[in-house]
């Protein structure tokens, strides 16, 4: 198997600011299904986020966890559903997630 790097999309990142309320953002570049994940190490408290389509709720208790520092790639569903929306959540004060969509293996 041959594997790629991730690679950016050309939309670029898109930053978003959590607070202790699940809100939830449309997507710059929707219908794409890879994410790169950063929340800076100046956040103080963990941010949780929940991907879906049309209007999306996180909660502390049930959704995937970025604590702060943190680097993640993931695969969010196929293209037949992919996300148009992400809810993020914190528990403590305002927070920063910056996603980026792309492609790679």
């Amino acid at each position: 198997m041959d594997l790629k790097p991730f690679r950016p999309h050309a939309a670029g990142s898109q930053t978003i600011a959590p607070t202790g309320s699940s809100g939830s953002t449309a997507l710059n570049f929707p219908n794409r299904t890879q994410y790169v994940l950063t929340t800076p190490a100046t956040n103080t408290a963990i941010v949780y986020i929940e991907f879906g389509v049309g209007a999306t709720t996180a909660t502390v208790a049930a959704s995937y966890p970025l604590l702060p520092g943190m680097k993640e790639v993931i695969s969010a569903w196929g293209p037949a559903n992919a996300p148009d929306h992400v809810g993020l959540i914190t528990g403590s004060g305002t927070q920063s997630v910056i996603i980026t969509a792309g492609a790679g293996n």
